[in-house]
């Protein structure tokens, strides 16, 4: 009788503890000609294409939420914007190859509209550049002509 109750108290404790889930902090996806991506080198910039700064927290290739910026000194804010449950569109053909770029990793017990996540401004010098899940190089985010971009700072 003993051994049964022990196991509720424990199921029940186990029921309150809500685990926290890991996603990636990334910037949208790239694609680039293969022939490009062979001839990278530091100091090269890849232009995303896009012009205000869109983050993304993604999981196992499904983008699960995007967040909007809010700036503070030491920090940056992540506030989650919309919630939607979307796989990645991926190009790896022989021709092209799919780019991503990851930023940090952050946990959090659930996602809903409005929920804020607090990561270091530092996250923003070390961005890793990643082709077919695997660490192609690290980067930079730069602004050029008022587009965002990523200058590379090692490949790998």
């Amino acid at each position: 009788m003993r051994g049964k109750t022990q196991a509720m108290r424990l199921e029940k404790m186990m029921q309150r503890h809500i685990p926290l889930l890991a996603y990636s902090v990334t910037l949208p996806s790239m694609k680039i000609k293969s022939k490009r991506l062979k001839t990278l080198l530091k100091g090269d910039v890849l232009l995303l294409g896009i012009s205000t700064l869109e983050m993304q927290l993604r999981e196992d290739g499904i983008i699960y939420t995007s967040v909007k910026i809010k700036n503070s000194e030491k920090k940056l804010v992540l506030e989650v914007s919309e919630i939607e449950e979307v796989a990645l569109n991926t190009y790896n053909t022989k021709k092209y190859k799919n780019i991503d770029f990851t930023l940090a990793l952050v946990k959090s017990k659930k996602l809903e509209v409005g929920n804020t996540i607090e990561i270091d401004k530092s996250i923003l010098d070390n961005i890793e550049v990643v082709v077919n899940h695997k660490t192609f190089a690290y980067g930079t985010l730069v602004n050029v002509n008022n587009k965002i971009a990523i200058e590379i700072n090692k490949v790998i």
